[in-house]
């Protein structure tokens, strides 16, 4: 066994060997991090059409309204407002005074028309047909005009007149 201390020697030399080899060619043993979601591919924006509102059709016109009157009476008024579609309003009324304003009111808003009383329904539907009661106390004339407020635009009826006497 005179050899047995060299033998020990190449054992070692291999085993240091091996665990060199072993040390060097394996993946590193670090804690690695979660993987990661991999994010969806973002899509170009999407327009969605939205349909053009075609302005609608709108009429407004008297239906009654009475020649005269006596004084502290209640009269009668009655208007119609047409539309090609149904809408919800806000507003339509009588505006009316002791005195005239003749021409076109198209582009003129209620309370620029010139006319001191009004008469109103809030909340309502068009197409549809109106009354409402007017108390006319003193004698003269009463100037009057149907109103509708549709989409920011008026549109009024032409001014008729009450004789109260």
């Amino acid at each position: 066994m005179k050899n047995a201390p060299a033998i020990i020697v190449i054992f070692l030399i291999a085993l240091a060997a091996a665990y060199l080899i072993n040390y060097y060619t394996q993946t590193p043993s670090t804690p690695t991090a979660a993987p990661q979601p991999t994010p969806a591919p973002i899509a170009a924006p999407t327009t969605i059409a939205t349909p053009v509102q075609q302005p609608l059709n709108v009429g407004i016109s008297f239906i009654e309204v009475p020649a005269s009157a006596e004084p502290n009476a209640k009269v009668i008024v009655a208007w119609k407002v047409d539309s090609d579609a149904k809408k919800d309003i806000e507003h339509t009324g009588v505006h009316y005074g002791s005195k005239s304003i003749p021409g076109d009111l198209s582009d003129v808003a209620p309370a620029d028309s010139g006319y001191p009383e009004l008469t109103a329904i809030s909340d309502t539907v068009i197409p549809n047909e109106f009354s409402i009661p007017l108390f006319i106390q003193d004698k003269g004339t009463i100037y009057l005009r149907a109103h509708v407020a549709v989409d920011d635009k008026n549109y009024w009826t032409e001014e008729r007149t009450i004789t109260v006497g």
